[in-house]
C-alpha cells in the first residue's frame, strides 16, 4: 500500500512538471514576441530577437516586402519562389505584425510556427489572419521554407 502512496505522488510530481513546462513555453511565446511588428522602413539586416526562429520569419516578411534585400538574394534558392516573384497586382505590404501562437515540430529537421498576422496587403492572402510558417534547418541556421494560411487553428 505504501508502495501505491508513492506511485501516486511520483505521478502527479511529473503531471505538474509537465504542466508547467507547456505553461512557461506558452509564457515566452506571448511574452516575448508577441506583435512583432516589420515595417518596410527597417534596413538593417541584422535581427535584434534572441530567436533564431523569429529572425527566420522577420526575414521571410522582409523579403516578402523588398526581396532586393541582401539576405533574400543569398538565401534565393533556400526561400519560397514566389517571394521573388515581379507583379505589380501582388500588393506586397510595406509592415506586418505578427504573434506566436504554438509551435509544432515535424519530421526532417523542420518545425511549424502559427502566427496570428496583421499586414497592410494582399501577397496572396499570407500575411493576414492564421498564417503559418513552415521553417527549415538549412547550413545551421532556420529558414522559412514553406508559409500557409489557415481559416482557423
Amino acid at each position: 500500500m505504501r508502495k501505491f502512496f508513492c506511485l501516486i505522488g511520483v505521478l502527479a510530481l511529473i503531471s505538474c512538471s509537465e504542466d508547467n513546462s507547456k505553461q512557461s513555453e506558452n509564457e515566452f511565446v506571448h511574452s516575448d514576441f508577441s506583435g512583432v511588428q516589420i515595417n518596410v522602413s527597417e534596413t538593417d539586416d541584422a535581427c535584434k530577437f534572441n530567436s533564431e526562429l523569429v529572425c527566420a520569419i522577420n526575414n521571410y516578411i522582409l523579403c516578402s516586402i523588398n526581396p532586393e534585400r541582401a539576405y533574400c538574394r543569398q538565401n534565393k534558392k533556400e526561400l519560397p519562389a514566389f517571394v521573388f516573384m515581379k507583379d505589380e497586382s501582388l500588393k506586397r505590404p510595406t509592415s506586418q505584425t505578427y504573434e506566436i501562437v504554438k509551435m509544432k515540430p515535424l519530421a526532417d529537421n523542420q518545425i511549424e510556427v502559427y502566427t496570428q498576422s496583421v499586414c497592410d496587403g494582399n501577397w496572396f492572402g499570407l500575411c493576414q489572419g492564421n498564417i503559418i510558417f513552415v521553417l527549415q534547418r538549412v547550413h545551421d541556421f532556420w529558414i522559412v521554407k514553406d508559409v500557409y494560411a489557415r481559416e482557423s487553428f
